[in-house]
């Protein structure tokens, strides 16, 4: 094993997509507890444009890769690891400047989940920040029973429709907003009943309307106005899940982080619950395989996929950026390596 050349879409400056250019990278080989795999599809998430202007909580330097998760086949093993071997499928969770828009990447054993059976690389390398956020969101922090109503902001994107199709796999009924009439055709087509325009002044009412009176769980990664109005449709006792800030236009737009009103807390006994997956799984290590098997095993069963409307070779990886800042993309885009 050694270290090698391969090719990667390098961010070289924090100015956004256009500083985002394929060129040579080091493939480094496996250290002890390490893996290197030949990546396939690496998704493009929300967190990797921030990262490209800076923006992300965690702020990585140039030059580094962007793509948070990715998937692919092993090619070698470092010395102690132990469960993995040269030709199996996984999925790596890369984490931020984890070198994902590369052809090839290397990283802890401890950060691979086995690749469910049957599922392309492509939809894989969507499954663990869209889905698995939304397990978190839902199943774990949210606590969402199959008897229970939810409504979903932001339903359209990975993270808004991973938790669709979670909430709907568990039987609970789904309330799906999203901001294009093509985007709310997908959602019914995913098969929600319930799906509604944001920008509808009768949405507070429409949604309450539809809960009987209210909502037992908001799922949120946009927050802004909306974060308010969940906490109007919450039932009490409800839940507001509080996933992200896809609603902020820029660093300077703070508008879209809302203070939480106490008062409507105490009131209505409501929990605002922060969801960060990944922390939760490094923190929980056991709730995020049980959480992976399961969603293989609604995967096996038609009840989940990710939906990967978009494919970009990685000579385009910074297109596929700049279609996540114009906000037109519904369910995931990823990256392939074979173009």
């Amino acid at each position: 094993m050694s270290d090698r050349t391969v090719r990667a879409a390098v961010c070289t400056a924090l100015t956004g997509p256009d500083a985002v250019r394929v060129q040579d990278w080091t493939s480094r080989a496996p250290g002890p507890g390490e893996v290197r795999l030949r990546l396939a599809a690496s998704s493009a998430n929300y967190p990797d444009l921030l990262m490209t202007r800076g923006l992300y909580q965690h702020r990585a330097e140039p030059p580094f890769v962007p793509g948070l998760e990715a998937a692919g086949t092993i090619l070698d093993v470092g010395e102690g690891v132990e469960g993995w071997k040269p030709g199996d499928r996984a999925v790596a969770m890369v984490g931020a400047a984890g070198a994902g828009f590369a052809e090839e990447t290397t990283v802890k054993a401890s950060s691979l989940l086995p690749t469910p059976e049957g599922m392309s690389d492509a939809a894989a390398a969507s499954l663990y920040v869209g889905h698995y956020t939304g397990y978190v969101g839902v199943v774990d922090r949210g606590r969402l029973q199959p008897h229970e109503t939810m409504v979903v902001f932001g339903a359209a994107g990975g993270v808004g429709l991973g938790a669709v199709q979670i909430g709907l796999a568990l039987g609970a009924r789904v309330i799906a907003t999203a901001s294009s009439e093509a985007k709310r055709e997908m959602l019914r087509a995913e098969g929600v009943q319930h799906v509604l325009d944001p920008a509808d002044p009768q949405l507070r009412e429409t949604i309450k309307e539809i809960g009987g009176g209210g909502v037992d769980l908001v799922y949120d990664p946009v927050n802004g106005p909306l974060f308010d109005l969940g906490l109007r449709v919450l039932r009490p006792e409800g839940r507001l899940a509080v996933i992200g800030f896809t609603g902020a236009g820029s660093e300077s737009d703070k508008s879209a982080i809302r203070p939480a009103p106490s008062n409507i807390v105490l009131i209505k006994e409501i929990e605002i619950v922060g969801v960060r997956a990944g922390q939760f799984g490094r923190r929980h290590p056991e709730k995020l395989l049980a959480a992976w098997k399961r969603m293989g095993e609604w995967h096996a069963q038609g009840k989940l996929n990710p939906h990967v409307s978009r494919l970009f070779p990685l000579d385009r990886a910074a297109d596929a950026l700049r279609a996540l800042e114009d906000r037109g993309v519904v369910g995931k885009i990823a990256v392939t390596m074979d173009g």
